[in-house]
C-alpha cells in the first residue's frame, strides 16, 4: 500500500518539531501515528540520526525536521542516500519549521516529487518537467525512473559523489549496465524506443550524461540535462550521436 502524508500525521510531526525549535526531530510513522525517536546525532542542530533496529514493527515512513533557514526544504542528497539504503524501502518524510513546509520521498516509487506530481507514470508526460535534485531527479534517476513506471523494469542504482557543480567524467562508472539485464548495441546500430544512451557531454569516452529512446522513428529521447534545465524531450540529432559513447538495450526489448 502506497503511503499517505495525512493532514493528521503532518500535525503530529509539526508539533513535535516545534517542540525542539532549535534541533532536529526525528521518528518513525505507524499505522498514522508517530512515534518520536531520540535524535542520536551529536550536531542536533544540523543532522538527526536514529535506530529503527529495535522496533518490534517496520514502520510505514520515517520523518524528521529541519529547523533553520539556511537549510532547504527538500531533502539533501544524504537523506535520500540513507532512504535508499535502508532494506526496507520506506518513505522518508521532511518537515520544515521555519517555512512550514514538508517534503516526502519514496525510494520504490518511480515519482521523486510525490507531494507535487499527481500524474500517472504510466504516461510520458509524467517525466517531462522535473526539476534537478542531485541523487533524487538527475538524469539517471529520471531514465531509472522510466524505465520503472512505463516498462516495470529494474535497472538498479548507486551513491551518487558529492556534486562540485560538474559531475566528474567517472560518476557514471558504478552503474553496471550489463548486470542489469542489458546488452550493448553496436555503433551504427539503429536505435529502437526504450534505448539508453550514454554521453559524453564534453566529449571523449567517458560518459557523464544518460538518455533514454523514447521515439525511434523521429529520433527523440528524454533527459535532464542540470540545475537550469527541466526534463524534456530532445532530439538526438548529430551533436548528442557525435557525443554517445555506448548504447544499451535491455533483454526483455531486444525482439521486440
Amino acid at each position: 500500500m502506497t503511503f499517505q502524508l495525512t493532514e493528521y500525521i503532518k500535525k503530529q510531526i509539526a508539533i513535535a518539531a516545534e517542540e525542539k525549535p532549535d534541533e532536529e526531530v526525528c521518528g518513525v510513522i505507524v499505522n498514522g501515528k508517530i512515534i518520536k525517536l531520540h535524535n542520536l546525532h551529536s550536531d542536533k542542530a544540523n543532522h538527526y540520526q536514529i535506530d529503527i533496529s529495535k522496533l518490534t514493527t517496520i514502520p510505514d515512513a520515517v520523518y524528521h525536521s529541519h529547523c533553520h533557514d539556511h537549510q532547504s526544504s527538500h531533502f539533501s542528497i544524504d537523506d535520500i542516500e540513507s532512504c535508499k539504503s535502508i532494506p526496507e524501502k520506506i518513505p522518508f518524510v521532511l518537515y520544515h519549521t521555519s517555512f512550514k513546509e514538508w517534503d516526502l520521498y519514496d525510494p520504490i516509487s518511480p515519482n521523486p516529487f510525490p507531494l507535487t506530481n499527481n500524474k500517472d507514470f504510466k504516461k510520458l508526460d509524467a517525466y517531462i518537467g522535473w526539476r534537478f535534485l542531485w541523487g533524487r531527479s538527475d538524469c539517471f534517476a529520471l531514465v531509472k525512473s522510466y524505465f520503472q513506471g512505463i516498462l516495470a523494469i529494474d535497472i538498479g542504482d548507486f551513491r551518487r559523489p558529492e556534486f562540485d557543480g560538474f559531475p566528474v567524467p567517472e560518476w557514471l562508472v558504478p552503474w553496471d549496465a550489463i548486470a542489469h539485464g542489458f546488452c550493448e548495441i553496436p555503433r551504427g546500430t539503429s536505435v529502437q524506443k526504450h534505448d539508453i544512451i550514454q554521453i559524453a557531454l564534453r566529449g571523449g569516452k567517458q560518459p557523464n550524461h544518460i538518455a533514454v529512446i523514447t521515439n525511434a522513428e523521429r529520433m527523440e529521447m528524454l533527459h535532464i540535462l542540470g540545475f537550469d534545465y527541466p526534463s524534456a524531450i530532445a532530439t538526438y540529432g548529430k551533436e548528442w550521436q557525435r557525443r554517445t559513447t555506448k548504447i544499451f538495450r535491455h533483454q526483455q526489448l531486444v525482439d521486440l
